[in-house]
């Protein structure tokens, strides 16, 4: 397998394509598989304000209940843990407008590598949501939700 080193946005296709499938049938079928996903190493590089900024991180368990009270837990998949962070930025109104272009540009679908204050760097996206409000003057907030993603 090859190894492609980006630094842009790159779609990556996977097209499946099955055609003149040849069978006892009076036709033969066409099946055409298509996935399409984006996949941006591009780094989100503003700050986070000190103040009013959490992690919360979620294990993805089995549990199986039984009828006298015990209980037997599994981790699940190789990525178990995933982490969401609460993010907001005071700053001028022109940085508000870039993050806000940043958060436009990745549409709240796709990821992006950011630097987590506490773990490092993570691949997360956007909340379907990112909330600016105006302080006073020219001063201004903006707050979303990451949240981590893995890919192969």
């Amino acid at each position: 397998m090859k190894k492609i080193n980006v630094k842009a946005k790159v779609p990556m296709k996977v097209f499946v394509e099955f055609n003149n499938y040849q069978s006892n049938q009076a036709h033969s079928p066409e099946w055409v598989f298509y996935w399409t996903q984006f996949m941006s190493n591009e780094k989100f590089t503003f700050p986070c304000d000190l103040d009013g900024n959490s992690s919360k991180q979620n294990f993805n368990i089995l549990t199986s209940k039984f009828g006298d009270g015990y209980e037997q837990n599994t981790s699940v998949g190789i990525n178990n843990r995933k982490g969401e962070w609460a993010y907001k930025r005071m700053s001028t109104k022109d940085e508000i407008l870039q993050i806000k272009a940043f958060f436009d540009r990745h549409k709240g679908s796709d990821s992006f590598l950011w630097n987590s204050p506490l773990d490092g760097e993570v691949r997360v996206k956007t909340d379907t949501s990112y909330t600016p409000s105006q302080v006073g003057g020219m001063i201004w907030t903006i707050s979303t939700t990451f949240t981590q993603v893995f890919y192969p």
